[in-house]
């Protein structure tokens, strides 16, 4: 996803459950994985090692969008972002009715409250 700041990455986030939705087998796929990688150390330093270097570019990416955040705002906030992605793909998993609109709504509202 290559999104010129946040308010566009969240609008391409709007769209995400409905393809998850519709590939229904790559999205428990992905959720075997996760569970997988609690049981197989091997694949669980890879999954670790994947989602580290997703985390480093959300990072890079806030860093170059608001340049006056600390480095620990910016760890924290990458991994909120990608806890969040992950957290809403899989309960749209378990939940098809989950508000994902809303949520994402809501997050829209919080960076308006934050500024620039």
């Amino acid at each position: 996803m290559n999104a010129e700041d946040e308010r566009a990455a969240l609008t391409l986030m709007r769209g995400l459950p409905a393809q998850a939705a519709g590939d229904e087998p790559t999205t428990r796929l992905a959720a075997e994985l996760i569970v997988g990688a609690t049981r197989d150390p091997a694949l669980g330093a890879v999954l670790r090692d994947e989602l580290r270097r997703g985390r480093a570019r959300i990072d890079a990416r806030l860093g170059r969008l608001r340049p006056i955040w600390t480095a620990a705002r910016l760890d924290g906030v990458a991994t909120l972002v990608t806890a969040a992605i992950d957290g809403l793909m899989l309960h749209r998993l378990i939940d098809p009715g989950l508000p994902v609109g809303e949520a994402l709504t809501a997050v829209e509202d919080l960076l308006e409250a934050d500024g620039p």
